[in-house]
């Protein structure tokens, strides 16, 4: 009989140990699993500051817009010495000096100047 009783308590011993174990690895999981959550939280919240500061921006580039009753959509630009008007992106446009550059915001504008249209205008 004594050697059932000192087997079922070294069997207890072994089981209370694996439990100790096992408990001591659940507390360090739970604490891992916090961590986890709170760089998940400081992520999230980064997030969030990020798309309100973009919201943010967003909306005041849609008040600038509303703002701006009359969007100028194209740019004239003709040399006070030539006899053409171009488009501002057109190469002959480019190559005007900035002290003999007239700039129109419509081709009406330009064209009552008594600027001839170049090819890069339609």
């Amino acid at each position: 009989m004594k050697v059932i009783e000192q087997n079922v308590m070294n069997s207890f011993r072994l089981a209370k140990s694996d439990i100790i174990q096992m408990q001591t690895e659940l507390i360090e999981f739970r604490k891992e699993q916090e961590e986890f959550v709170n760089k998940l939280a400081e992520v999230q919240s980064g997030e969030h500051w990020i798309l309100q500061k973009m919201r943010e921006q967003l909306r005041e580039k849609i008040r600038a817009t509303k703002e701006h009753k009359h969007p100028v959509r194209h740019l004239y630009v003709a040399s006070k010495e030539g006899k053409k008007v171009h488009t501002r992106h057109c190469p002959y446009a480019l190559n005007i000096k900035p002290k003999t550059k007239v700039v129109f915001k419509t081709k009406a504008k330009a064209l009552n100047k008594g600027y001839k249209a170049c090819s890069c205008i339609r």
